[in-house]
């Protein structure tokens, strides 16, 4: 009871020696003016009125609660070291954990062990590790355990700003420490110390202060008492922990090994946005990959990088997990990737970086622990971003136009040679003239329905081209054509090509501008007029070409109520059923475009549908070799060729 009166004494008194060193800034109000209990403390390092807002109020926002008991005339300007007034808390065993710290120079699960040899007391500073302590006071990272040699830790992975541990005196600080006279003392502001420890005789321990910006002198009594109250605590412990029997332990951070730096393939120099990659790619252009750490300990990486005459700086805001990397790699590296198993990716990291184009820069990879050691990488290599002239993705796009073009100008020049140019024969094309010599016969005209496509889409301008077909034919054989359209620009080209086919048969008078007609772009109206024309009119033979709905089955069905040959073809999989099952002759999905060519007799048109069947049997014949090949489980030489990993000497 006597210790712990003449404690809170000495406390007091060093209050009143340290406060006349509180900067103008802040000035702590009487305690008479208030009608609370209060006391007034010393802001420690990394401290922040936020911090002590959170502790004293439990809110972080209400830091300006502080102006009621301090006059601050700047609260941007506080820093460790000044003196706030603040309300005493309620937890008496808070207070005392306080005034242990205060006493002990030290967090209250830090306790400082007698050792021999010269040591100091440090406070450790914001931004300090015990990995960074470690390489100062033992010369390695790794040997940041050794602290538990000088210390009582309970746990490793609490050391933060603002505590204070017991290390070893420096070489150049114990050389003037031995110059120093015992009795030497200076007043510190965290009252940190040197000890050391006293023989089994009676050697006075070697007491080292470090200095402060303004001696006090007449405090020297007040640091002795307090001194004599850290021995008294320290001999008053009973845990009789030791660094042997401490359970919680650190386990070694271990750094990232085989750092590698990619530009992006394929880009401006300024990323891609690539589907399929997830968003810690997008609009990346450098990719930085690292087998992850061995260690168990690591929580995640920070990426670092520099350029050649820069310092490293951050480039992650947090660390970023390993063995998620597969869809990226398979996005953006298509080729790298083929030099790792699946099961490689779950040691694989990955990380791509938003950089400057054109500027070299230099990377490295930190393994992040869970006690906040941080285990560097080694340097990588050079890597800037640059634009691509060629995108090699592209290439086999490229080849395959080339050798369609190839094909292409090869059956032209036979075809303009006089060569004949066999077609295979299909049969609803070859009945064209079939129904249409029925029709002539019997005196019936001829009905042609075009899709309800535009004029630009593939689907009508093969119908066009088919009906430019049926129309010479009948022409030829004095057959009477019509034609009612849904579409109004596809009913002017049908028009006009009429028109041109009588004008050069020589007979211009036979044409009839009602024969090509325009009824509605409605598609159920359209549907009734087209069934209505065919009872009226009374069709021999109808032609359905191009792109239809719903209302394909309702020509098909009125067609052979009328008793008419019908010729259907579409590019339409889902109507295709309907024509096979209600027509005579159907034209199947790329018939459609060849019906022109086969029709019209055009050396031009057919060179192109030689060139594109001859295309298709190489397609075709590729898919049988490469199946077996990959059955068979031979050398994949072959299919090798077509990968992209050797597009890449290229770019």
């Amino acid at each position: 009871m006597k210790t712990s009166i003449t404690s809170v004494i000495l406390v007091v008194l060093v209050s009143f020696f340290i406060t006349p060193l509180i900067p103008a800034e802040i000035t702590p109000k009487d305690s008479k003016e208030l009608n609370e209990s209060t006391r007034v403390i010393m802001i420690k390092p990394g401290q922040t009125l936020a911090d002590l807002a959170l502790e004293y109020f439990g809110d972080r926002k209400k830091y300006k609660q502080f102006l009621k008991y301090n006059i601050i005339t700047d609260i941007n300007s506080v820093k460790p070291g000044d003196m706030i007034r603040v309300p005493v808390l309620p937890s008496a065993e808070l207070q005392d954990q306080e005034f242990q710290s205060l006493a002990s120079g030290s967090s209250p699960n830090i306790t400082h062990r007698r050792v021999s040899g010269v040591t100091e007391i440090i406070t450790v500073q914001v931004g300090e590790t015990l990995v960074d302590l470690a390489q100062k006071y033992f010369g390695d990272r790794k040997k940041y355990k050794k602290f538990l040699e000088y210390n009582d830790i309970g746990n490793l992975n609490t050391i933060k700003a603002g505590d204070q541990l017991q290390v070893p005196v420096l070489a150049n600080v114990a050389t003037s420490a031995k110059q120093t006279e015992p009795e030497e003392v200076n007043q510190s502001s965290s009252l940190a110390k040197v000890e050391a420890k006293p023989t089994q005789k009676t050697t006075p321990p070697v007491v080292l202060e470090s200095s402060m910006e303004a001696s006090v002198n007449s405090s020297e009594n007040i640091l002795q008492e307090i001194r004599e109250i850290r021995q008294a605590l320290r001999n008053l412990d009973s845990s009789g922990s030791t660094a042997e029997t401490l359970t919680e332990t650190v386990e070694e951070v271990l750094p990232p090994a085989d750092i590698r730096v990619f530009d992006v393939p394929n880009d401006a120099g300024k990323g891609l946005n690539t589907k399929g990659a997830t968003s810690k790619f997008k609009k990346g252009n450098i990719v930085v990959t690292w087998t992850k750490s061995d260690s168990s300990a690591v929580i995640g990486y920070h990426i670092f990088r520099k350029q050649l005459d820069g310092e490293f700086e951050q480039v992650t805001k947090k660390p970023v997990k390993a063995g998620e990397a597969k869809k990226n790699v398979l996005a953006i590296l298509p080729s790298y990737h083929r030099e790792f198993s699946p099961s490689d990716y779950t040691s694989l990291g990955f990380f791509a970086d938003k950089a400057e184009t054109n500027i070299p820069y230099i990377y490295k990879v930190a393994a992040v622990g869970e006690a906040g050691i941080v285990s560097e990488s080694v340097e990588s290599g050079e890597v800037k971003a640059v634009g691509n002239l060629i995108a090699t993705t592209k290439m086999p796009e490229f080849l395959g136009l080339l050798l369609v073009a190839a094909v292409t100008l090869y059956f032209i020049d036979k075809a303009q040679s006089g060569q004949d140019m066999f077609i295979r024969k299909i049969p609803a094309l070859d009945a064209f003239e079939e129904a249409i010599g029925r029709s002539a016969e019997m005196g019936r005209p001829v009905m042609f329905i075009p899709g309800n496509d535009d004029v630009y889409k593939s689907s009508s301008i093969a119908a066009i081209n088919i009906f430019e077909g049926a129309a010479n034919y009948a022409v030829v054989m004095q057959s009477h054509i019509m034609s009612p359209n849904q579409e109004a620009i596809v009913n002017q080209v049908l028009s006009n090509s009429l028109r041109n086919i009588f004008l050069y048969a020589g007979r211009p008078d036979l044409y009839d501008e009602y024969d090509v007609h325009f009824e509605t772009t409605d598609q159920l109206a359209f549907a009734s007029a087209i069934a209505g024309a065919m009872y009226r009119e009374n069709p021999a033979a109808i032609f359905i070409q191009g792109d239809f709905g719903a209302e394909s089955l309702i020509f098909a069905e009125n067609g052979n109520a009328v008793g008419a040959i019908q010729i259907a073809g579409t590019d339409n999989e889902k109507q295709l059923p309907y024509f096979v099952v209600a027509c005579d002759y159907t034209l199947l999905g790329e018939e459609l475009y060849a019906a022109g060519a086969y029709i019209k007799k055009d050396p031009i048109q057919i060179c192109t549908l030689k060139a594109q069947d001859l295309l298709k049997l190489a397609v075709f014949a590729c898919l049988i070799i490469g199946s077996l090949l990959a059955l068979s489980g031979s050398s994949n030489g072959i299919l090798d060729f077509f990968t992209q990993k050797w597009f890449e000497v290229i770019s």
